[in-house]
């Protein structure tokens, strides 16, 4: 646990935001940071209500700022993002299991951005938007004692986990 609260707070420091900017200048920039997924599965109850470990996985991507005025602002981006989780359980059965999924993908996002100008270098910002994103590859890992052991890997793909996807999303900056 130690260990993941490290490496979370590392790659936050290092996490980066580069855009190079003029006063209400279209700009373009790269981005970078760590994610934290969780998973809900919406046709298994069980599953959801098993406790999940922290996965803490890359993300990155490339944004062009597009300003409306001096609060508003569009701005689309590329991202990779990299989804996933980490269950460990007994089953009812008494079994140890083990199931892990990991899943990357690259996201098209239009966030729509309302900037609270308080200095010209520091600018808190909300965002919403909409995503859609496209299935690169990925590995359900599954792993379980006796009675009846199995240590086995599938493609998501094999595992009709969807090749793309759409959704909203919202959040704080600065």
């Amino acid at each position: 646990m130690k260990k993941n609260i490290l490496i979370a707070s590392l790659l936050v420091l290092f996490s980066f935001g580069a855009m190079a900017q003029k006063d209400n200048a279209v700009s373009i920039g790269v981005k970078g940071g760590i994610n934290m997924p969780r998973m809900h599965y919406v046709n298994n109850k069980y599953l959801s209500s098993l406790p999940q470990a922290w996965k803490i996985t890359p993300t990155g991507g490339v944004f062009v700022d597009v300003p409306i005025g001096d609060v508003f602002a569009i701005a689309p981006e590329f991202d990779y993002v990299q989804r996933g989780t980490e269950i460990t359980y007994e089953h009812i059965s008494g079994m140890q299991v083990h199931y892990a999924m990991s899943v990357a993908f690259v996201d098209f996002r239009i966030p729509f951005e309302f900037r609270i100008p308080i200095k010209p270098y520091l600018q808190p910002f909300i965002q919403l938007g909409a995503e859609g994103g496209y299935r690169l590859g990925g590995h359900i890992h599954i792993d379980r004692s006796d009675p009846a052991p199995i240590d086995a890997t599938i493609d998501v793909g094999d595992a009709n986990y969807p090749l793309i996807h759409a959704g909203a999303f919202g959040g704080l900056g600065l």
